[in-house]
């Protein structure tokens, strides 16, 4: 038993790095007709879609009406900070204004925001989309963003994008990175959960 713990102990690092890499998806990028920003990581999802979107990967970018959190609802609130910002933060990246849409009504979790970007998308035509998101989260965005667009002829697409603070080869070591894969697991779950 001592020599299995000892084991897994100095084999730690790969293994972990391992499970890191088993769980991400990260789709080949391929010309899209509009990047998604989701709610929930303006500090490096709305970046990493205005990159995408000057590397010409697409020509717009739909950006998520992000749901009012209580002390904004308190306060009377219409619009999220959350969604001022993701907003703020494509313009100030100098995405012409023109090329991004608000999305949605108000969503709080990533089903919704599925449904929401599959009504748009189905509307404007879009035929591929592209979801760049952060590493632990590409797993549940892309089985369930297929599974809510499956029928409609629209191909969704997840890009893992790198996080400042670890990568998938040292993220045990990141409390942030801990965090989100143990967060992830469980969603996950919960997803699936509610097939």
């Amino acid at each position: 038993m001592g020599g299995v713990c000892l084991s897994l102990w100095l084999l730690r690092a790969p293994l972990l790095a391992g499970v890191a890499r088993v769980w991400i998806v990260d789709d080949a990028l391929a010309q899209a007709d509009a990047i998604a920003v989701l709610g929930g990581g303006a500090q490096f999802r709305t970046f990493a879609a205005a990159r995408l979107y000057h590397a010409g990967v697409a020509p717009r970018i739909a950006f998520m009406d992000v749901g009012l959190g209580p002390e904004e609802r308190e306060r009377g609130q219409t619009v999220s900070g959350e969604t001022r910002l993701l907003r703020d933060v494509l313009l100030s990246e100098r995405v012409p204004e023109e090329n991004i849409v608000l999305v949605g009504r108000g969503e709080t979790s990533t089903a919704e925001e599925a449904r929401a970007l599959r009504d748009w998308a189905v509307k404007s035509g879009v035929k591929r989309l592209l979801i760049p998101t952060d590493y632990f989260h590409t797993r549940r965005v892309s089985w369930y963003f297929r599974k809510v667009f499956a029928g409609t002829g629209i191909e969704t697409r997840v890009h893992a994008v790198p996080m400042r603070d670890y990568t998938p080869d040292n993220w045990w070591q990141d409390e942030d990175g801990v965090i989100s894969f143990q967060n992830e697991v469980i969603k996950s779950a919960l997803y699936l959960a509610r097939r």
